[in-house]
């Protein structure tokens, strides 16, 4: 009998729900997203929930994002409608977490990616360990840090944000922390315990008990990035970057020269707006609009193809300049 891909655990006041996936690093099915959300569901309503605690099997991720396999089988059939209901229930999930009554308590071991950053930094306690990883990639897969990402890192120094949300870059424990995206450093032989401590207390407080300095972080001078990455044309960013002969400038250049132009500039556009208005809600519905315009203009599928599918890393991006798209946000 096969194993649910997202397992539901009720102990006293306590209840815990568990990714199930760790073959495919616990990537979110549109049949997860919506057995998530009923089972949050039941436990806000049910007087007898005190906490909820959301983690996955394995310990190599706790989510590395959506299924993109799947949405680009249906995209290339056809099915474009598929795609935008699964980030339509995906983004009322990451509402419906931020806007849990019940103390939400997300142990956020090994890979955070995409999706699995929409469950967990909006939940109320955020745990990491030094396992962490946690990226917003979807600019090289020819999408947009979604998930409410913009909300996220409208907290943020702008430069980093921008850094982070345009590269893709791999953040470690201190720096989520640091960046407002976690809350606690918890080192990850000691999850078993602190799990069976949060399961038996029903409330949160035995985080504090578990707690540890992160350690140093990684990212560069937030005045640097703000500096290098100011301005709305990803061109002169990447030129900037390329004149600035340190190592965090250098990559970002490479890694802005391979993403998608298209995600780019809706990315910037999705920050520049969650600067004006950092509501949640709106945050999620311009992430809407934007994912479906990069379905529609191909560079969704494309990126998936040569990034997932035949893994030829050599995406054939439309436009092929850093033209600046018209889509409403």
């Amino acid at each position: 009998m096969l194993e649910p891909e997202v397992k539901e655990t009720k102990a006293g006041a306590a209840a815990r729900i568990t990714l199930n996936r760790p073959k495919a690093l616990n990537a979110l099915t549109r049949e997860m997203v919506q057995r998530m959300s009923r089972i949050l569901s039941e436990w806000e309503a049910d007087p007898g929930v005190k906490l909820i605690v959301a983690d996955a099997a394995g310990d190599r991720a706790f989510c590395a994002g959506g299924d993109v396999a799947r949405l680009y089988a249906e995209g290339t059939a056809g099915n474009n409608a598929y795609c935008t209901d699964f980030w339509a229930e995906n983004y009322a999930l990451n509402a419906q977490i931020a806007g849990l009554s019940t103390p939400y308590v997300a142990l956020m071991d090994g890979i955070v990616m995409g999706g699995g950053v929409g469950i967990s930094a909006h939940g109320a306690h955020r745990v990491v360990t030094e396992r962490t990883v946690l990226a917003m990639p979807e600019c090289g897969i020819g999408l947009v840090p979604d998930v409410g990402a913009s909300h996220l890192l409208a907290r943020a120094p702008e430069g980093l944000a921008r850094l982070i949300a345009l590269t893709g870059l791999r953040l470690g424990p201190a720096d989520c922390i640091a960046l407002g995206l976690a809350d606690s450093f918890v080192p990850s032989d000691q999850l078993p315990a602190l799990t069976s401590a949060l399961m038996e207390a029903a409330d949160a407080s035995p985080i504090a008990a578990f707690s540890e300095p992160p350690g140093p972080g990684t990212l560069p001078d937030p005045q640097a990035a703000a500096e290098t990455f100011a301005g709305q044309l990803p061109e002169a960013i990447a030129e900037r970057l390329e004149q600035n002969r340190q190592d965090w400038a250098q990559n970002a250049a490479a890694a802005l020269r391979r993403v998608s132009p298209i995600s780019l500039q809706l990315t910037l556009k999705l920050l520049d707006a969650a600067r004006q208005d950092s509501s949640l809600l709106r945050c999620l519905a311009r992430d809407l609009n934007a994912a479906s315009y990069c379905l529609a203009a191909g560079d969704f599928l494309e990126g998936v193809r040569a990034a997932i599918i035949e893994k030829d890393r050599n995406p054939n991006w439309k436009p092929i300049t850093f033209a600046s798209p018209e889509v409403s946000l």
